[in-house]
């Protein structure tokens, strides 16, 4: 049992090691992304709103996040791809409230996990290029806190590397 225990730490820390790389380097690319923001948010305002969208804004406010990720899983239209994404970014959230990053063995808190997690839900929703204006305050909120959240960890993340 101890060593299955062990096997799992191991691979759960291969693992967000192998994330955090990936998100930085993510990262680095939305900031060059962020100059063709401008156009983006000017397709958003011409797009037509489709059955497929109304359905999938429905399903997000009934906050049925696991509905619409199964149904625009299969990422075929730009429609799909948007609300997954969407989707995907609202129940990450959701899990990150209620997920607890205190290692129980020593106590100590998991601020590597923490940027991960918030750092993939500011990149879900970077990539969505079309929000429905029922759900734009709160996506917009998410973003923020999401982006504001995964800095300030990273600076705490930081300092943590600084002291050792």
């Amino acid at each position: 049992m101890k060593k299955f225990g062990l096997l799992f730490i191991i691979l759960l820390l291969i693992l967000t090691a192998c994330g955090t790389s990936e998100n930085a380097e993510n990262q680095e690319a939305t900031e060059k992304n962020e100059t063709t923001e401008e156009s983006t948010n000017a397709a958003k305002e011409e797009r037509e709103i489709t059955e497929e969208d109304e359905k999938f804004t429905k399903m997000l406010l009934d906050k049925d996040y696991d509905g619409v990720i199964a149904e625009s899983v299969s990422l075929k239209t730009d429609s799909q791809k948007n609300f997954y994404y969407l989707a995907s970014a609202l129940r990450k959230y959701e899990e990150i409230q209620t997920k607890d990053y205190v290692d129980a063995t020593t106590s100590d808190i998991n601020y590597k996990d923490m940027v991960t997690d918030y750092n993939v839900v500011a990149q879900y929703l970077g990539r969505a290029s079309y929000v429905p204006e029922e759900l734009a305050e709160d996506i917009d909120r998410v973003k923020s806190e999401a982006e504001e959240k995964a800095a300030e960890y990273q600076a705490e993340l930081d300092k943590q590397a600084e002291n050792q």
